[in-house]
C-alpha cells in the first residue's frame, strides 16, 4: 500500500490519521466529513499535491503551512 497515490476516505469515521504518514507516495487525499482535527500526521507527506478537507473542526493547519493553496 505504500505505492498509493491517490485515495478518498471521505465520510469515514476517523478517529487517528496517524497510519496515513507511511502512505508518503500520496498525491491526492480527501478526507470530507471524517470527524477529525488534528491533521499533523499528513506533515510529512511531501508528494501531496491535493488535500480535500471539509466539514471537519480544525484547531491548527500549521502542519501543512506552506503548502496549503485556496
Amino acid at each position: 500500500m505504500t505505492n498509493l497515490t491517490e485515495l478518498d476516505l471521505s465520510q469515514n469515521d476517523l478517529p487517528d490519521l496517524g497510519p496515513l504518514a507511511e502512505l508518503t507516495n500520496l498525491q491526492v487525499l480527501k478526507l470530507n466529513v471524517v470527524g477529525i482535527n488534528d491533521i499533523s500526521a499528513l506533515a510529512g507527506l511531501t508528494n501531496l499535491t491535493e488535500l480535500s478537507i471539509t466539514n471537519c473542526e480544525l484547531g491548527d493547519i500549521s502542519p501543512m503551512e506552506g503548502r496549503i493553496q485556496a
